[in-house]
């Protein structure tokens, strides 16, 4: 739990997070003018809801790792010179640091801690909403075990209208072809 929260001692700075995830949300010039609500769909990667992201089948699914001992680590010895040796205490590669091995891996993700799911967050754009405005939502991009979720931003964008031109974020152009006695006499038109 420590970890989760970005706690702990041993010169951590903070929580590892994972990366984040970028995705371009294309929307009509008509919510950028009223707002309207979309459904976004992505596919992420989530911790096995089964085995919580150990991998094992059961908690008794779980021995002393052979390699450390149970201790997580390894001491291993470098002879620099004659009659010199360094030793280095270094995470154990068998089992990651974690002093367990598993004996029986999880049948819902084959023993990988992470399934791959379809996500979907809707999404409200507002009035006025600025182009390349960026909509951020904490934490829901990729799981890992260990490892605190990224983020998912969507970056909207303002699809072409066949009207008008959106010229910053505050007026709208739009060209339009006059004859010579609408433009002499003025005129009325209604146009979308």
């Amino acid at each position: 739990m420590r970890m989760f929260f970005g706690g702990g001692g041993g010169g951590g700075g903070g929580a590892n997070k994972g990366a984040n995830t970028n995705m371009l949300l294309v929307v009509s010039l008509e919510d950028v003018y009223n707002g309207g609500s979309h459904t976004m769909k992505f596919n992420k990667q989530r911790i096995c809801k089964k085995c919580r992201g150990t991998g094992a089948d059961s908690k008794e699914a779980f021995q002393i790792c052979k390699a450390c001992g149970g201790k997580g680590k390894t001491i291993q010895r470098i002879q620099i010179m004659p009659g010199f040796v360094q030793q280095a205490e270094q995470p154990c590669e068998k089992c990651s640091g974690k002093g367990k091995t598993v004996t029986k891996k999880c049948t819902a993700c084959k023993g990988k801690k992470v399934m791959r799911v379809d996500q979907t967050l809707g999404i409200e754009v507002e009035q006025g909403t600025p182009e390349d405005h960026d909509m951020v939502f904490e934490i829901e991009a990729d799981q890992s075990p260990e490892q605190v979720p990224g983020d998912v931003t969507f970056s909207v964008t303002t699809a072409p209208h066949h009207t008008f031109t959106r010229k910053g974020n505050k007026h709208l152009e739009m060209k339009m072809s006059l004859n010579l006695r609408e433009a002499l006499l003025g005129f009325s038109r209604t146009f979308r």
